[in-house]
């Protein structure tokens, strides 16, 4: 689901207490110019899609794991929340994996899935994940590091559409697919790769959100 231009950046940003009130002045105003790219909810990238292949097509259905009583009712907090923002949709798919819930310090939940089943039979992506070797040797002689704090970068990168039966997942209420690519696939890290690197281009970054210079 696109996120529509915002009009005004989020309040809960912080600015340092240490500026001038002219720079003060200045970084609210660069803020507010730039405030659609400010946002709590996921966009959508027209850069690239996920697609899984297969090699072996026949479906199957993982047996549900027991979910916590207690975390039901923000395990369906999620599953709307992700469901109003068209993150996921009602699905017909003959494949099915579970869901399992980490909880977090707070009162919150994680939602995981477990797609060990779907890697299995998912044939291998080749791009290259830049290895922490070659991360920290980049990083030398770098001056200064700009950091991105995506908003959910999985669910901003659409699904093919011949992909999304695979994703399908057990809920309470009912069969779910999704319609951006979930954390948990295997071949999503790359995916996630491919379109910073179509995104940002030649400017030299590590692990893909950290620019150096």
């Amino acid at each position: 689901m696109l996120e529509p231009k915002r009009k005004e950046y989020p309040k809960d940003v912080t600015i340092s207490e240490h500026l001038t009130p002219q720079q003060n002045k200045e970084a609210r105003e660069l803020l507010q110019t730039f405030a659609d790219t400010l946002s709590d909810k996921p966009g959508k990238t027209e850069r690239v899609e996920h697609k899984i292949r297969l090699t072996d097509e026949t479906p199957f259905r993982m047996k549900q794991y027991p979910l916590p009583v207690h975390a039901m009712d923000e395990v369906d907090k999620e599953i709307n929340f992700m469901l109003e923002s068209g993150i996921i949709s009602k699905s017909t798919s003959p494949y099915a994996s579970p869901i399992t819930v980490v909880m977090k310090k707070d009162v919150a939940i994680r939602l995981c899935l477990d797609f060990r089943k779907l890697n299995k039979i998912t044939i291998f992506d080749a791009e290259p994940i830049p290895t922490l070797d070659e991360l920290l040797g980049k990083m030398k002689g770098a001056k200064f590091f700009t950091k991105y704090d995506l908003t959910k970068g999985y669910w901003q990168i659409p699904m093919d559409e011949d992909s999304k039966a695979y994703t399908a997942f057990q809920t309470t209420q009912g069969l779910m697919e999704f319609n951006y690519m979930p954390f948990g696939l295997s071949t999503a890290a790359c995916t996630f790769q491919r379109a910073m690197l179509d995104t940002l281009g030649k400017l030299p970054f590590v692990v893909s959100i950290l620019m150096m210079s």
